[in-house]
């Protein structure tokens, strides 16, 4: 990724249908979003190394990353769901879940054009 990664805490839908919701694209607002990956972020309380478990196309990765620069929280566990949207994507963008003082936060991460 060539830009730098923006955040946005509106978390945007629109009925669906059901007692479900369709997720809209916090850039262009489109809903045919399609997750691709998912990626754990394992810490203990303020440790330096996080695991970082990835799964995606199939695949699963698992890797010990010191401080966890991508980890949507700092300080412990973490959670990001990367989709692509057919509305405006070429970068994806990333749905994420962070645990912070007893609070749960969710936001999106993606690269802003």
């Amino acid at each position: 990724m060539t830009n730098a990664w923006a955040q946005s805490d509106e978390i945007k839908t629109r009925p669906y249908g059901r007692g479900t919701a369709d997720l809209l694209c916090p850039r262009c607002g489109s809903a045919n979003l399609h997750h691709t990956g998912v990626t754990v972020y394992d810490r203990g309380e303020d440790r330096a190394t996080v695991v970082e478990t990835t799964v995606s196309g199939g695949k699963i990765k698992v890797d010990p990353v010191a401080h966890g620069a991508m980890n949507p929280s700092g300080r412990r566990d973490g959670l990001a769901i990367r989709f692509d949207c057919e509305g405006c994507g070429e970068e994806p963008i990333e749905l994420t879940i962070a645990q912070h003082k007893g609070s749960t936060e969710i936001g999106w991460r993606y690269v802003d054009f």
